[in-house]
This record gives C-alpha cells, sequence and structure tokens, in this order.
C-alpha cells in the first residue's frame, strides 16, 4: 500500500472543499474537485494493483515491465519501445517534456570525450490593469487555487515531491530559487529566446514551429486590443495604474533583479504588447508544453526516473542489468511518482482551451472582431499540427491550440 503519507497528500489535493483563503470566484467549482479527486483515487488503485506501493528496491527490469508495462497513451507506449535508443534520447530533447532548455553549442569544449570517428555512423552526410486584467483575466483562471494545493501537498514535507524524488523538497527550492535568479524576460519570449539559444534552424523542433506561431496569434490579438486603449506611447507611459502593475511585478515577482530585464515601468505601446503577450503565452502555451507530456515520457519510469538510489555507472563496464536496476528508484517511489503524474498531466474540470474566453468580457463590436480573428488563426495553426503529427512516428502534440488551456489550472 502507499504510505500513509502519500494518502494523505492525495486526500488534501483534492479536497471536496476549497482553500478557505480563497473566494469561490477563484476556487475550482465542485465538478472540477470531483474530477480530480477521482482521477486520484483511479491512480491510487492501479498503484496498488500493480504493487507499487511498496518495497524499495527491484529485482530485474522484467519486475519494471511487468509492474508498469500497460494500457497507456500512444506516447507513452512509443516510449515503452524506444526508451534505450540513442535517436529517441535525444529528440526528447526537441519533443519531450523540456523543449525550452535546448540550446546550440557552438563549439565543442577541449577536453570533450567524443572524437569525430565515434560519432561519425550517427551523422548523415555532409554534417560535421482593469482594462488589462480583462484581457488577462482567462489566463489566470483557477491558478491560484492550484498554487495554494501544490504548496500545501506537493511542496509540504513529507509531501509527494520528497517522495518521489531525489532532491526532494529542500532541493526543488533551492533549485526554484536558483532558477528565479537567472530568469530574464528574453527566455519568456518565444522569438527572442529561439534567437538566444541559437536553435532557430534545428530540423525536427516541432516546439519552436508551434510556440512561434502561437506567439504571433497571441501578440497579433494583444496589439489590436492594446491599440483600442492606447492611442499614443505617451498614454501608456502616463497610465499610473499600468505602471504601478508593472513596478509591483517587478518588485515582488523578479525580486527587483534589473539583470532580469524585467521592466519596472512600461514606456510605449510596443513594449505593452510584448509584456502582455508574454504572460499570456506562459500562462497558456508555455506551461502546455512543459506539463502536458509528463505522463507520456515519465510513465515508463526507466526513461525518466524521478529518483536515483546509488550514482549512476562511471564506465560502459559498469552498465550492467544489475547495477541500473540497483540505481533505479524503487516500486514505492516509482508508485508516487506515478500517483502525481496521473494527476498533474491533464486538465480536470470543463476545458478552456486557448481562444474559448467568454466574449461578455469584451464590450464592442471591434474587440469581438479581434478574438474571432484570434478564434481562426489559432483553428488554422491546429489544423497544421494535426496534419503534420498525422504523418509521424512521434507526435508532437502539445502546442495543438484544440489541447493548450487558457491557464495554469493543473
Amino acid at each position: 500500500m502507499m504510505t500513509q503519507e502519500a494518502v494523505t497528500s492525495q486526500g488534501s489535493m483534492t479536497s471536496p472543499q476549497p482553500p478557505p483563503q480563497l473566494s469561490p470566484t477563484l476556487s475550482f467549482p465542485l465538478i472540477h474537485r470531483a474530477e480530480l479527486a477521482a482521477r486520484a483515487g483511479a491512480a491510487q488503485i492501479r498503484i496498488r494493483l500493480r504493487g507499487l506501493g511498496s518495497g524499495d528496491s527491484w529485482r530485474s527490469f522484467g519486475d519494471i515491465r511487468a509492474a508498469l508495462e500497460g494500457p497507456g497513451t500512444p506516447i507513452s507506449e512509443y516510449v515503452v519501445q524506444h526508451w534505450q535508443e540513442d535517436a529517441f534520447f535525444g529528440e526528447q530533447f526537441l519533443s519531450g517534456v523540456n523543449p525550452v532548455l535546448l540550446r546550440r553549442c557552438p563549439r565543442l569544449p577541449p577536453n570533450f570525450p567524443v572524437s569525430a570517428a565515434m560519432v561519425a555512423p550517427s551523422l548523415g552526410p555532409h554534417t560535421c490593469l482593469e482594462k488589462e486584467m480583462e484581457l488577462l483575466l482567462p489566463h489566470l483562471r483557477f491558478t491560484f487555487h492550484i498554487n495554494i494545493l501544490a504548496r500545501e501537498t506537493l511542496l509540504n514535507p513529507g509531501g509527494i515531491i520528497d517522495q518521489a524524488t531525489s532532491v526532494g523538497r529542500e532541493g526543488t527550492l533551492a533549485l526554484v530559487a536558483r532558477a528565479m535568479a537567472a530568469l530574464t524576460l528574453r527566455e519568456l519570449c518565444v522569438p527572442e529566446d529561439i534567437e538566444e539559444r541559437g536553435v532557430g534552424d534545428i530540423p525536427g523542433y516541432h516546439y519552436r514551429d508551434d510556440a512561434m506561431d502561437i506567439w504571433g496569434a497571441i501578440e497579433s490579438y494583444v496589439q489590436g486590443i492594446v491599440a483600442l486603449f492606447y492611442a499614443e506611447d505617451e498614454e501608456v507611459a502616463e497610465d499610473e495604474e499600468l505602471q504601478e502593475w508593472v513596478g509591483e511585478i517587478f518588485t515582488y515577482g523578479v525580486l527587483g533583479n534589473e539583470s532580469s530585464g524585467f521592466p519596472s515601468r512600461l514606456r510605449s505601446r510596443p513594449a505593452l504588447v510584448r509584456f502582455l503577450t508574454m504572460i499570456i503565452f506562459c500562462c497558456s502555451a508555455r506551461h502546455a508544453a512543459v506539463n502536458s507530456g509528463q505522463y507520456d515520457y515519465a510513465a515508463w519510469m526507466p526513461n525518466t526516473p524521478g529518483s536515483l538510489q546509488r550514482p549512476p555507472p562511471a564506465t560502459e563496464a559498469e552498465a550492467t542489468e544489475e547495477l541500473l536496476v540497483a540505481t533505479m528508484p524503487g516500486p514505492r517511489a516509482t508508485g508516487a511518482l506515478l500517483a502525481l503524474l496521473s494527476v498533474v498531466s491533464y486538465e480536470g474540470g470543463e476545458p478552456r482551451p486557448l481562444g474559448s474566453r467568454s466574449q461578455d468580457l469584451l464590450a464592442g463590436s471591434v474587440p469581438r472582431s479581434l478574438l474571432r480573428r484570434f478564434r481562426s488563426r489559432l483553428a488554422g495553426i491546429s489544423r497544421r499540427i494535426r496534419a503534420r503529427n498525422a504523418a509521424l512516428a512521434l507526435p508532437y502534440p502539445y502546442l495543438d491550440p484544440r489541447r493548450v488551456q487558457e491557464s495554469i489550472a493543473i
């Protein structure tokens, strides 16, 4: 069985009652909470039936396969079949759950232990505020609630992060602090991020292609809305309520870190468009890119283990099956991770795909016309992605606008 801490964590994560510190308008509705509870309960049953609630180690890969194989998603089944292949290992940097970390290496370090002759067989030939909040409101739906649940059940002492990962709660908080200290505005703005990482011409990088299309659609929509409220740059600079909001994000969001590139004031319409586009993209498409594929790529634990019980092999001679199995997280930690992924990889309640905002938030025919154009452009992007994926052995569906939710609600 799962440990008592895991059961308690899952129970509080899907409590039928909303957090008392949130107003009803910011909380999940009852049907949403019930669906999360049902999904968590079903995950617990599957884990117990597979014998993943106890045990600190595996005896063989056969045991791992017997416990983890079974009905999954098309991508998770693909992972089971190909996880040991070098090509698939590399492809995950393009199509997996961390597509924003890929960065071009302009030169090899002098102590690089791989020679040209070693990699030659793998290479092909010739390859060596109020107005703003009306715009942003749909993208903040349930975000406060899910963040409270994350603090109470994932990052609480003894919670799921402690059970399922090697770094645990303290290590995760340290990593988050380190990442926040290094965060820049440019890396959250897709065109600048792609240029800075030097990945504009890498073939098969579907995240880049889809993210650029969605960024362009959002940017065009935001430009139209901003132009309705601000005729000149001076009107942006003189909007004190807007400047206070931007200043709060600079002060409390990035802790006044000037090297982050986040502004403390906005002085032009293009700067406002960029800032709002960044927020909408991060609350929708970027979250989908790094969240929605977690179960697909990690349900088969050997492909993405959440922890290791010993250092990985240092030499090829040490890479025996016995040592690799001993390195993998045990059944208990595997079960805790699967329980988490079964909940957080999927949206609960009523889906709200990007562009599905209520027209009631937009008064007048011009804003509603802009929304219709935005939806039409997203529909075109969706058709292109589905046509591409139909021809791929390993599809990349995570930025299909039909699947991208408007807000971070899981």
